[in-house]
């Protein structure tokens, strides 16, 4: 459920939608004039969420897992001191 809260800046009030989506936080302006419009506001965002017709979830690019292994390798090689010891089998690797 979508969160809603205000703001004040010197020319006045401005409310905001702060929601999760697949773990990654979200924070939307509203166009309302009370608690009450930005409640409604907040939760038409929230049924096109649900519904899967919000701009920032058609940008969301999937990720296979050969490429999370494939950047998390990298990373180990560069970060940590044992990457060596923390490889698998070599009959477990992809190809």
């Amino acid at each position: 459920m979508a969160k809603i809260y205000k703001r004040k800046f010197a020319h006045g009030e401005r409310w905001y939608a702060d929601f999760t989506i697949r773990g990654k936080r979200h924070r939307i302006k509203l166009e309302a004039q009370d608690k009450e419009q930005a409640k409604k506001m907040a939760a038409e965002v929230e049924y096109d969420v649900l519904a899967g017709n919000y701009r920032f979830l058609q940008n969301a690019k999937q990720i296979t897992l050969q490429e999370l292994s494939d950047r998390y390798m990298e990373y180990a090689k560069t970060k940590k001191r044992s990457w060596k010891s923390g490889l698998p089998p070599q009959k477990w690797t992809h190809d």
